[in-house]
């Protein structure tokens, strides 16, 4: 269901976008690395601007026994860039994204038992990049940081008594971006 639900979204914000005036060009972008662990992620980046984009961005993330821990949840935000060549998708750029994330978590340790939990909240990156453009095709490399609000996530067992606390959200993380885009 929820599959459907993000692809129905994701559907629904290309068919707006395309909809914006026939000067104004859009780049899919999409994160190739993170694919590999279950997290997939579409930016549809709108040039409003010389220079300037903003994107609605969509990530669906689902990963298995990732460190003894399953996830899934979806994300969804909104990206502005700034590119300092003042032509969109090339060059160095700065970024913002804010973004609403749902997840759950279950644990599958064989010592204890079977933990889960949920959390909501906004996540925020700050990131500072290079992108690179080769006529609809680009690439883009950035680093920065990320920060969230999630705080603790209550985990309970299968009788609903509490277990423990799950923090590995609270603090701001290192964060490495490298996407692949077609402009259109």
């Amino acid at each position: 269901m929820l599959k459907k639900n993000l692809l129905v979204a994701l559907i629904a914000g290309s068919v707006a976008c395309t909809l914006q005036p026939v000067y104004a060009d859009v780049n899919l972008r999409i994160d190739p690395i993170n694919m590999i662990i279950g997290s997939y992620k579409a930016d549809l980046e709108i040039e409003l601007s010389q220079g300037y984009t903003l994107s609605p961005t969509f990530t669906y993330h689902e990963s298995g026994n990732f460190i003894f821990r399953d996830r899934e949840g979806f994300a969804l935000g909104l990206r502005a860039n700034k590119y300092f060549s003042n032509t969109a998708y090339k060059g160095i750029f700065v970024s913002g994204e804010l973004r609403y994330v749902d997840m759950e978590t279950s644990s599958s340790h064989l010592f204890r038992p079977q933990t889960t939990g949920d959390a909501t909240g906004f996540e925020m990156d700050l990131m500072v990049g290079y992108s690179w453009l080769w006529e609809s095709f680009n690439m883009s490399l950035a680093g920065g940081v990320l920060l969230n609000t999630f705080g603790e996530i209550e985990e309970k067992d299968a009788s609903g008594d509490f277990v423990h606390i799950n923090d590995e959200f609270e603090d701001p993380e290192a964060k490495i971006e490298y996407s692949l885009g077609w402009v259109f």
